[in-house]
């Protein structure tokens, strides 16, 4: 059992760790603040000290580490809960909240005071009881048909369908279904679990990336000018690293001569445009740019004012 526990804690490590990483990237200072992204990054935080305080307890033991894990693993879905509610607030939704909360003292409870197989049967309770209140905010929330969204909310209830499931057979067959070889075996539940994770991994960041380029849209149009390299030009495409490398330098030193610059697909949105001047002489200067490199920007103008795409395709500094 500690072999599947460790597999168990380093993979949610894993997982959990990479949303947390792409979300500090995408919400950073420029990307979207709402408060249900700030939820899903707390929520990732949780898995990832969950699954390290299991670790923690699989090599040195304790009641406090163990308790640790259990609370923060089932903290990391209430957070989704109150992440989604946070879109729509309802007397339902609060009571979502409220009981996905009241399952984390429990689990808290129940480490402390029972031993640690009666303590992960809680544990797996809870996580039925918590998958099925994110499932119903995931619904009710103002986004609930968007792809990514629905996807979460499959894995969620999937997962919340398994455990509730697995509890009862848990309990009337006894400490020898966890090891045994059945679907509701640890082992099984590893496999179930990584596939819920996946599910919910993919789904946020596909909601996510969704949420910075509809900010960088924003941003655009909120915008004098924009400085944008020429990524079909450039020698690559836009997938190549160094056409990453010159929008982020162009970003940084926008920023240096504008200090309302704001990043917009491809480059920077100016809120003056006689910045755009001072934006090429820093990146000739400061940042080493090329004849080559620096006849790849282009200055557009605003959406508001034009069509994505549309604008002066001229270079900044002419």
């Amino acid at each position: 059992m500690s072999i599947i526990v460790t597999i168990l804690s380093v993979g949610c490590l894993l997982i959990t760790g990479a949303i947390l990483a792409a979300g500090l990237l995408l919400v950073g200072r420029h990307g979207p603040d709402e408060p249900s992204v700030r939820y899903a990054v707390v929520a990732g935080v949780a898995e990832v000290g969950g699954s390290a305080m299991y670790l923690v307890w699989l090599n040195i033991g304790g009641v406090a580490a163990l308790t640790a894990a259990n609370a923060l693993l089932v903290l990391g879905p209430v957070m989704v809960v109150i992440a989604f509610h946070s879109l729509r607030p309802t007397s339902g939704g609060r009571v979502c909240v409220m009981i996905a909360s009241a399952s984390v003292v429990f689990v808290a409870v129940a480490s402390l005071l029972m031993t640690a197989h009666a303590a992960s049967l809680v544990r797996v309770a809870a996580f039925a009881v918590v998958c099925t209140c994110a499932v119903v905010t995931v619904v009710r929330s103002p986004e609930a048909k968007l792809r990514p969204i629905r996807l979460i909310a499959i894995g969620s209830g999937a997962y919340g369908l398994y455990c509730a499931v697995r509890t009862p057979v848990l309990l009337a067959v006894g400490p020898e279904a966890w090891l045994g070889g059945g679907v509701f075996s640890d082992p099984a539940a590893v496999v179930v679990g990584a596939a819920a994770v996946t599910a919910i991994t993919t789904g946020t960041l596909w909601y996510w990336i969704g949420l910075y380029r509809r900010a960088h849209r924003a941003f655009a149009r909120r915008a004098s000018a924009l400085v944008v390299v020429d990524t079909a030009a450039a020698e690559g495409g836009r997938r190549h690293p160094r056409v990453r490398e010159l929008v982020s330098e162009v970003r940084e030193a926008a920023l240096a001569v504008d200090p309302g610059a704001l990043p917009v697909d491809g480059g920077s949105g100016l809120s003056e445009p006689s910045a755009a001047a001072a934006l090429v002489e820093t990146l000739r200067v400061d940042h080493g740019w090329t004849a080559a490199e620096l006849a790849l920007l282009r200055l557009l103008d605003p959406p508001r004012s034009h069509p994505p795409g549309a604008g002066r395709p001229s270079a900044p500094g002419s």
